[in-house]
């Protein structure tokens, strides 16, 4: 975290204030509905992360940008496959 050092003169005493970046703070992830809306995202995410249920055959698909996790829930793999060929972030698998 950063500091900031206020002097007061007549006294000599410092105090220091902390300061949290709005940046560092965690902030909970968000779920997003339209797929157009996700790959406008795209263009500023660090990374797309795939996630593949088994049981009810779901894909998750993950946004990770400097602030949010942005989520994208997708019915099928072919559904998915279609989506990942437009994003324009490096794509990883789990």
């Amino acid at each position: 975290m950063d500091s900031i050092k206020f002097r007061c003169d007549s006294d000599s005493v410092y105090l220091y204030i902390q300061v949290i970046p709005r940046l560092l703070r965690a902030d909970m992830p968000k779920e997003v509905f339209d797929v157009e809306e996700f790959i406008k995202l795209s263009e500023k995410a660090e990374y797309c992360l795939v996630k593949g249920n088994i049981r009810d055959g779901t894909v998750k698909l993950k946004l990770r940008t400097r602030r949010y996790l942005y989520t994208l829930k997708v019915k099928d793999n072919a559904e998915a496959e279609g989506v990942l060929r437009k994003v324009k972030c490096p794509v990883r698998r789990i």
